[in-house]
This record gives C-alpha cells, structure tokens and sequence, in this order.
C-alpha cells in the first residue's frame, strides 16, 4: 500500500467511525500520466450498502469525474499502474450526499 492509499484509507476509516456510514463521494486530486499539473475532481463512490445506485445525487453527471463501484476501486486509482489515464495523487475529503 502507498502513502496515499494509506491516507485514504485512514480518512475513510475515520469518516466510517465518525458517521456510521460510507461516503459516497470522494474529492481527490489527479493527475493525467504524462503531465505536471494536478486538477480536483469528484469521484462517485457506488457503495455495496446502497440500496439505489440511481438515486438522484447533489451533483449533476458533468460534474462526476469518474465512478467506482466500492472503496478498494477507489484505492486502486491511487496506483500508478491503474489501467486509467489518470492516478490520484491526493484527497481532500470523503463526503455522502444524496438528495432523498
């Protein structure tokens, strides 16, 4: 496990232990292979404990950088070899937002 695997895993840990529920969207920090620069974005965390994967969310799909379908998905973008165009470099928070 990375640095930032180890980071997020703890954040989730905490945001676990903190609301009793998993976060369904992350705010993590990119980087496209080949390039310098970082950008922010939102991931879309399908959680196996949600019962609807279609239930509307506060953000609108352009807004939705990329879907994973549980937290181990999320943490395998965080290794280089990921498959992607892109690795997470960095969080910045875990949340859960669903509109009811």
């Amino acid at each position: 496990m990375n640095e930032i695997q180890q980071k997020l895993l703890n954040g989730y840990n905490e945001y676990v232990a903190r609301f009793n529920e998993e976060p369904n969207y992350a705010s993590v920090i990119v980087r496209f292979k080949g390039e310098d620069e970082d950008e922010f974005q939102i991931i879309r965390i399908l959680n196996d404990s949600e019962q609807d994967a279609d239930t509307e969310s506060f953000f609108d799909d352009d807004e939705i950088f990329f879907y994973v379908q549980n937290f181990d998905e999320l943490l395998g973008l965080c290794d280089p070899d990921n498959g992607e165009d892109f690795v997470v470099v960095g969080y910045t928070s875990l949340y859960f937002d669903t509109i009811v």
